[in-house]
C-alpha cells in the first residue's frame, strides 16, 4: 500500500516538474516577446508599397518609388524631375518674359509622423488614415503594458505557484494577445484602405508587401497566446491528496480574507 502511494506522489510530482518548466519556457519566451514587439512598433517595416520604375503623381508633380511604414511615421521615396516652364523673369526693358529654368533632377525621402496640424494645408491628408494611425499607436503601448504585468505575473508564480495568479498571467496573455491582434488587423485595414481611397499613399499600379515588423508583430500574438494556454490549463487547483508535496497543496488552500 505504502509503495502504491509512493509511486502516485512520485508521479505527481514529476508531473508538477514538467509543468514547471513547461512554464518557465513560456516565461522565457515572453520576456522576448516583449523585446520583440518593441522592436516591431520603433520600425517602419510594417507594409511596404512598391511603385516600380516610378509612378507620377499630379498633386505634388513627383514621381513615387516607393514607401514603408510603421506604427509612429511613413517613409516615402520618390523621385524629382524638377523642369521647371514657363518660369516669368524681367527683362531689361520692364518686360516679363517667359523663360526656361533647368533644376538638376533628384531623388527624395521624407519620414513624416501623423499630424492633425496638416488638415487644413495638406490636400493629401485623409482622416480615415490618421484614426487608423491613432488606433495602432493607443494598442501598441496597452500591448507593452499588458505583457510586461503578464512577464510579471508569471515570474511570480515561481515564488508562489498558487493557482490564482498562473490564471492571472495566463488572462494578461491573452489580453496582450488580442491588444497585438488589434494592431494587425488596423495595418492590415490601413493598407487595404489606402489602395482604395488614397491614391497618394498607394498609387494606382503599385503593390505592396508586408515586413519585418509585420511578421515580428504575428511572432509576439503567437507567443501570447501559446502562454496563455499554458498558464491557464497548468493552473488547476491542487489540494489534498492531489498535492504531491504538503507546500504545494497549502498553496491551493482557500484563503481567509479578514481581520
Amino acid at each position: 500500500m505504502g509503495e502504491k502511494i509512493g509511486r502516485r506522489m512520485k508521479k505527481l510530482y514529476e508531473q508538477v516538474v514538467f509543468e514547471r518548466r513547461v512554464l518557465l519556457v513560456c516565461t522565457v519566451i515572453m520576456f522576448f516577446a516583449i523585446v520583440l514587439w518593441l522592436v516591431a512598433i520603433a520600425t517602419e517595416y510594417w507594409f511596404i508599397v512598391d511603385g516600380g520604375d516610378g509612378i507620377y503623381l499630379p498633386k505634388t508633380k513627383r514621381y513615387f518609388l516607393s514607401s514603408h511604414a510603421g506604427v509612429w511615421r511613413t517613409c516615402r521615396y520618390t523621385f524629382v524631375n524638377a523642369t521647371g516652364i514657363g518660369q516669368k523673369h524681367k527683362s531689361h526693358n520692364g518686360t516679363d518674359v517667359p523663360v526656361r529654368k533647368a533644376v538638376r533632377s533628384y531623388f527624395d525621402t521624407n519620414c513624416t509622423a501623423p499630424d492633425m496640424g496638416k488638415k487644413k494645408k495638406d490636400p493629401t491628408f485623409d482622416i480615415n488614415v490618421m484614426n487608423y494611425s491613432q488606433a495602432e499607436a493607443v494598442f501598441s503601448v496597452i500591448t507593452v503594458i499588458l505583457m510586461v504585468l503578464g512577464f510579471v505575473f508569471s515570474s511570480y508564480t515561481f515564488k508562489n505557484p498558487r493557482y490564482m495568479f498562473k490564471r492571472t498571467a495566463g488572462a494578461l496573455h491573452f489580453l496582450s494577445a488580442g491588444a497585438s491582434f488589434t494592431v494587425i488587423e488596423v495595418v492590415m485595414h490601413t493598407v487595404d484602405y489606402q489602395r482604395k481611397h488614397v491614391p497618394y499613399m498607394y498609387p494606382p499600379g503599385s503593390t505592396h508587401s508586408f515586413g519585418f515588423s509585420f511578421a515580428l508583430a504575428w511572432l509576439v500574438f503567437i507567443s501570447n497566446l501559446i502562454a496563455g494556454l499554458a498558464f491557464m490549463i497548468f493552473s488547476r487547483k491542487r489540494k489534498g491528496k492531489k498535492a504531491p508535496t504538503e507546500e504545494l497543496g497549502m498553496a491551493d488552500e482557500p484563503a481567509i480574507i479578514g481581520r
